[in-house]
């Protein structure tokens, strides 16, 4: 990534891999084969930007399964190769381990070590033992920081006669955030949408309690204008032949969001079917370069022909733009009218 080669390959940054073949003799030729790399931690925040407000060596020194992840024995890239040339090869290492006693779960045993080890043995769990597991985890987790219960998805894993707890990032911090600055006990958080349209989109957290905010403060919004300097500033070197990097914006503003809920109410619309969001987001025009540095969705189309023959592209591509000027204008002024109304 460090390249900007749109044509070429990321770069590799360590060389330890993981390798786990999923083919057996009894699969069918298409059975997919699924490589795992083992990278530095610098790249690996750099691509999860989240993990950047996590203390991830005293997350690993207290919880059993990020200890278990991140010294997950590895092998070297000539390994990794040879496996995926003869996947039906033994390995030369096996990690063997003996399944742990079965569990005699009584009234009031807590199901979870301080450490996240699950105490229970084989067997099916039941739900309210799965919502106990869950439970205690939380509060584990709300307990090294409270950040973590927000930005992480706890699951149960169960493998090789044992179960595990399974901490994956929640799906609105992985891959749509590229980048999350902090001002005033808020995060400003920019997204790669997830519509094929040449758009970031600029929301504001409380990850204290986890909610996007849906109107802002005078000092808020000059918060918004630091947090969108500094994405410009950071993003500079994406400029094409002197353009800016951010060509423009897109505000629903703050009347048409709650116009929008007041339908969706009325009509006993689902949710996922509004048009507009809730909250405050502010959809910025970003150039070629850095659209295809976030999503390499982008360098595998020919997306010039695709906008002159699909209507919802070529909307998405050509819709009417606002300069920051006005959008601030219009910030501002919202921000007036509802400190005066409080």
């Amino acid at each position: 990534r460090d390249q900007r080669d749109l044509r070429g390959t990321l770069p590799l940054h360590a060389p330890a891999f993981t390798a786990q073949t999923q083919l057996a003799p009894s699969c069918p030729p298409a059975a997919p084969v699924v490589l795992k790399i083992r990278v530095a931690s610098q790249m690996f925040a750099d691509l999860v930007p989240v993990v950047k407000q996590v203390d991830m060596q005293r997350l690993r020194a207290a919880c059993e399964p990020v200890k278990t992840r991140f010294s997950a024995p590895t092998i070297s890239l000539a390994d990794a190769l040879a496996r995926l040339a003869y996947p039906h090869a033994p390995p030369q290492q096996q990690d063997v381990r003996e399944p742990p006693p079965v569990s005699v779960i009584r009234a009031g045993d807590t199901l979870v070590t301080p450490s996240l080890q699950v105490q229970v043995g084989a067997g099916l769990l039941t739900p309210n033992q799965e919502r106990a597991i869950k439970d205690r985890a939380r509060r584990t987790l709300s307990a090294e920081q409270p950040l973590l219960p927000l930005i992480l998805d706890i699951e149960i894993e169960s493998k090789d006669n044992r179960h595990t707890l399974l901490l994956r990032l929640s799906k609105r911090f992985y891959k749509p955030l590229c980048c999350l600055y902090e001002f005033n006990g808020l995060h400003y958080c920019f997204y790669v949408t997830d519509k094929v349209e040449p758009f970031v989109v600029l929301t504001i957290m409380d990850l204290t309690s986890g909610r996007k905010l849906e109107r802002l403060s005078s000092r808020q919004v000059e918060d918004t204008a630091a947090a969108l300097q500094t994405f410009q500033r950071v993003h500079e070197r994406f400029s094409e032949k002197g353009k800016p990097v951010v060509e423009g914006f897109h505000y629903t503003p703050q009347q048409e969001r709650c116009e929008t809920d007041t339908f969706q109410r009325r009509e006993r619309m689902y949710q996922q079917t509004k048009s507009h969001s809730s909250c405050f987001h502010l959809k910025l025009r970003v150039c070629q370069t850095l659209l295809q540095h976030y999503q390499a969705f982008y360098r595998l189309i020919d997306i010039e022909r695709i906008k002159q023959h699909a209507e919802p592209i070529r909307y998405c591509f050509s819709r009417q733009l606002m300069q920051w000027p006005e959008v601030l204008s219009k910030m501002r002024a919202e921000a007036a009218g509802t400190e005066h109304y409080q």
